[in-house]
């Protein structure tokens, strides 16, 4: 039976979470203090090393991921002769081998992205497995890899994504990720991910192994619980219009917050997005998230009774909380709860 452990961070202090106003799945990005405090929580986690990195599509969460994605290697590792390396450097550099050719025919740019204009080399063709093939020599090369699965690419972004498109580092050619179409064009539905939201980065088996970035997953279904009409109102807005249901929820009431989403949806969907990560065989794996989708997965993991989340304190700005599952999900360890990663964190109560 494998054993799975998350770690669970909550994203840095938005702009809405500093004047109190309600978010749910709407909001903001993050606010000056929540930029620092990213960047701190980035530092903690450099000394972790996870499988994979699975994230909501919300901008206060992106921006809370960049730093800790700009932190990690981005050293490409080559393969052997003949074969595709898995360059991922910040650049688009893609080698073929270590030499830095393709095969004994001739030689790739090892410098250069390989949808950039200029010669693959001297007869003006790059073989299929290094940079797809190129146009005549000192015209623009199309990238489209031979090796991609199903040949996808999106607008703006045709066939394989360079640090131009995504600005945060080369996708290997086997993924193909579609930067101006938010996510729309990659290839393998479980590495779509969302370019406008800045985390254009797909990965190959082994990578975090060997020392390289592990891959990202941006999912939905860890997204803060919908408040619905609430989305960007203060507190005092709302009570001041619904104090009923304000009153009601503070009394434990699970209610649909402006017309929104009750805690019991949100537990059921985070607990299935849970399920997919503890059944794909990963050991670590980093979830960057909001205060909702841990409570109720710490609820879950607890086994408390439904509205359990309630008697949890809410996690703090940058907060880890780590959970250990296994594949069945038959049996839940809570291993640390609102773990602060920096000393800026605010200790109040602030609205979803």
């Amino acid at each position: 039976m494998s054993r799975t452990e998350l770690v669970l961070l909550r994203h840095g202090e938005s702009l809405w979470n500093a004047e109190d106003r309600y978010q749910g799945q709407m909001g903001t990005g993050l606010s000056a203090l929540g930029h620092q405090q990213a960047k701190l929580a980035a530092e903690y986690l450099r000394s972790h090393v996870f499988d994979q990195i699975v994230a909501s599509d919300l901008q206060r969460v992106t921006e809370t991921l960049q730093p800790y994605l700009d932190s990690l290697p981005t050293a490409g590792t080559a393969g052997t002769a003949g074969t595709a390396g898995t360059a991922h450097g910040a650049d688009g550099a893609r080698t073929a081998n270590a030499a830095g050719t393709a095969n004994a025919t001739g030689t790739a740019d090892a410098a250069a992205a390989p949808d950039r204009p200029g010669t693959a080399n001297a007869a003006g063709a790059a073989t299929a497995d290094a940079t797809g093939g190129a146009g005549p020599a000192g015209t623009t090369g199309r990238s489209r890899s031979a090796d991609a699965p199903d040949g996808a690419g999106a607008a703006g972004a045709e066939y394989v994504v360079g640090a131009a498109a995504d600005g945060v580092g080369a996708v290997a050619a086997e993924y193909v990720v579609g930067a101006a179409a938010g996510g729309g064009g990659a290839a393998g539905a479980e590495y779509v991910v969302g370019a406008a939201a800045g985390l254009a980065y797909a990965r190959q088996p082994g990578d975090a192994e060997c020392g390289g970035r592990p891959g990202v997953r941006v999912d939905r279904r860890w997204r803060e619980i919908d408040v619905g009409a609430w989305g960007g109102r203060t507190f005092a807005d709302v009570y001041a219009a619904e104090p009923g249901v304000v009153e009601a929820f503070g009394r434990g009431e699970d209610v649909a917050r402006g017309g929104g989403e009750t805690f019991a949806q949100l537990r059921e969907r985070v607990w299935e997005a849970i399920r997919e990560i503890a059944s794909s065989g990963a050991r670590r794996v980093l979830v960057v998230t909001h205060g909702g989708p841990i409570r109720v997965a710490t609820a879950s993991t607890l086994r408390l009774p439904p509205g359990g989340e309630v008697l949890l304190d809410p996690p703090v700005n940058c907060s880890l909380t780590t959970i250990q599952v296994d594949d069945l999900l038959a049996v839940t360890t809570l291993t640390a709860y609102n773990v602060p990663t920096s000393g800026t964190a605010s200790t109040e109560e602030q609205p979803a």
